[in-house]
């Protein structure tokens, strides 16, 4: 996969919750995602996408279609998602807090984010710092 953009839709906005108004934070966020592999563009609403992890000079998109690389940083991608939606659950990893199933004890300390997909995102955030991320708007 080669080349990736975001690009905002005309007259429809980000909101993190259906039916009601998004914020003027939102607003200034793309809701659909380009993603180039060949001679195929793939288009994503952002809003199905479920993580994002770092893969060296590339991210991976997951969403339930399937994964996508993007050339580009975790920190670019990052500064161009809507904090109302998305959350830095470590420097390798962007998780769509609206795709959280739940949160898994692992061991004393450390926890994971089980997705929708049932895939499960490590963290070693203490269990406070979680649930703030989580419901945080």
């Amino acid at each position: 996969m080669k080349n990736s953009s975001l690009v905002p839709d005309e007259g429809t906005l980000d909101s993190s919750t259906e039916g009601q108004a998004p914020s003027a934070a939102a607003a200034l966020f793309p809701i659909r995602m380009m993603i180039r592999d060949s001679d195929t563009i793939h288009v994503l609403k952002v809003k199905d996408i479920e993580w994002i992890d770092a893969c060296g000079n590339y991210v991976e998109i997951h969403t339930r279609r399937g994964t996508y690389l993007h050339r580009g940083s975790m920190n670019g991608i990052s500064n161009r998602l809507s904090p109302e939606r998305f959350i830095r659950l470590h420097r390798s990893a962007i998780v769509n807090r609206e795709m959280v199933r739940e949160i898994r004890t692992v061991a004393k300390g450390r926890y994971s984010l089980v997705m929708s997909s049932g895939e499960q995102l490590p963290t070693r955030r203490p269990l406070s710092e979680v649930r703030e991320m989580m419901v945080r708007a």
